[in-house]
């Protein structure tokens, strides 16, 4: 294993995709999502139109938009590029997420489990679960529909249990030494898998890209489980470290009072006369704002890159070998 701590020699594992790959990483932990190994197999194959079933071809964005036959995973790269990169599929994310959000910080609504006490016109939160519990509805929302909590109603709360102990997969505990983990993941994909069940029509505000996803892995010949375990590993990205750095953010602004005052003053101008938020503004005319996210993110985030060798190489004069395991800072 070889450990860099440089930003320009991170910067190279970042460019030079052939020769580092992060796929050995994301398999090993498709395994520890309940995948099978066969499923895990097929989306890794090149060209993987030969897979689909002959009539699931002429419709399968792995036929018809793959001219260079990339494997299922590096497709689904690209689709989230289209999610999440300015563009329609964004801009309806972002408007459901914003109203979502807005209707959970309604005063009337600030209930459950993050708050602490409440009497008469003043309620006690906890912070680090209403960041938790907020930012956990909200994207489950904006990404699946409201009706997502209609036929999974524990489904967060079973999620949050699994991440909490979710470090494990990484070291690839096995079964019997971590029971209550593979439990509790196992009820929340149950979840998952009875979401999906349901006909397109009874879940229409499903994300573009879950939509997408759901498809071309049943293109695969993927079992409703092993698609369940996929969404359930997206879902962990999305929210594994939101909530903790939106902790910090308020944690810092709140107790700022210099800072909170020039937040408040930028912030205002993203909202109208209704109180409904322009979030384009938002994004884009809130400097202080933005140095807040950054330096949280330059202090508080832990998270690491990994990447395996495909061949001997050498950065800034340091040889690597194919086959070994290269970390750095994220």
């Amino acid at each position: 294993m070889i450990i860099i701590r440089n930003t320009q020699d991170v910067a190279i594992l970042w460019k030079k995709t052939a020769t580092f790959t992060f796929d050995p990483f994301v398999e090993n932990v498709m395994g520890a999502f309940g995948l099978e190994s066969g499923a895990i197999k097929s989306m890794f194959h090149n060209d993987p139109q030969h897979l689909i079933p002959a009539k699931a071809r002429l419709s399968s964005k792995m036929s018809t938009e793959n001219p260079t036959g990339k494997c299922y995973f590096h497709m689904q790269k690209d689709w989230f590029r289209v999610q999440l990169h300015p563009g329609e599929n964004l801009r309806v994310l972002q408007d459901k997420y914003s109203c979502f959000l807005s209707q959970s910080v309604k005063w009337t609504d600030l209930s459950g489990s993050y708050v602490v006490s409440s009497i008469e016109d003043q309620k006690v939160i906890s912070l680090k679960r209403f960041c938790r519990q907020i930012l956990g509805v909200c994207a489950m929302k904006a990404f699946f529909g409201a009706e997502f909590f209609d036929t999974s109603p524990d489904f967060l709360s079973r999620y949050q249990k699994f991440e909490d102990s979710s470090w494990k997969v990484f070291y690839n505990y096995p079964r019997f030494l971590a029971r209550d983990l593979h439990k509790i993941k196992d009820q929340a994909l149950d979840g998952l898998v009875k979401y999906f069940a349901l006909p397109n029509e009874e879940r229409p505000d499903t994300a573009w890209i879950f939509k997408t996803m759901d498809t071309e892995l049943a293109n695969l010949n993927f079992h409703e489980r092993d698609r369940a375990g996929m969404m359930m590993m997206i879902i962990w990205a999305l929210n594994h470290n939101a909530h903790k750095i939106s902790f910090w953010i308020f944690a810092h602004i709140i107790c700022d009072p210099n800072l909170l005052s020039r937040v408040r003053s930028e912030t205002e101008n993203a909202f109208d006369s209704n109180g409904s938020l322009d979030i384009h503004r938002l994004l884009t005319e809130s400097p202080q704002l933005d140095a807040v996210w950054f330096e949280v993110l330059r202090i508080y985030n832990n998270a690491a890159i990994a990447r395996k060798a495909t061949e001997d190489t050498t950065i800034r004069g340091v040889s690597i070998h194919a086959g070994q395991t290269i970390l750095g800072p994220f």
